[in-house]
């Protein structure tokens, strides 16, 4: 196997072991990571949709929308429909938040760390 796939293999043998601090931060990296380097491992995103699915409102935002934005990218790979009661939530979290799409889109297009949501200004402010 390559090294994505060897890594995608761990993360998912190692995931119910996670605290929940690295659950929330550690499901959008990975898959934000993946994504970004256009690498579809289903096994991965299978497992990151089952553990984000209860945890949703407890990620941050860029969380929320760096998965939102990733699983979109893999709707050819994956099937349109195959993750799409995961998406389902992921917009109604996004709704929920109050996050239009445009900005949703910007936000989980960026790295992690890049991105600072500022909500008493209802903007983001991206760094360069």
């Amino acid at each position: 196997a390559d090294f994505a796939g060897e890594l995608a293999q761990e993360a998912v043998r190692q995931a119910p072991e996670w605290d929940a601090k690295m659950t929330n931060l550690g499901l959008p990296e990975l898959a934000w990571a993946f994504a970004a380097a256009d690498i579809y491992e289903v096994e991965l995103m299978s497992m990151i949709s089952e553990k984000g699915s209860s945890r949703l409102n407890m990620l941050n935002d860029w969380g929320v929308c760096s998965l939102s934005v990733s699983y979109r990218k893999f709707e050819p790979q994956s099937g349109k429909h195959h993750f799409q009661r995961f998406q389902t939530l992921l917009q109604t979290e996004i709704s929920r938040r109050k996050i239009c799409q445009k900005d949703a889109n910007e936000l989980g297009e960026k790295p992690p760390g890049q991105v600072t949501y500022l909500k008493r200004k209802n903007a983001f402010d991206v760094k360069k």
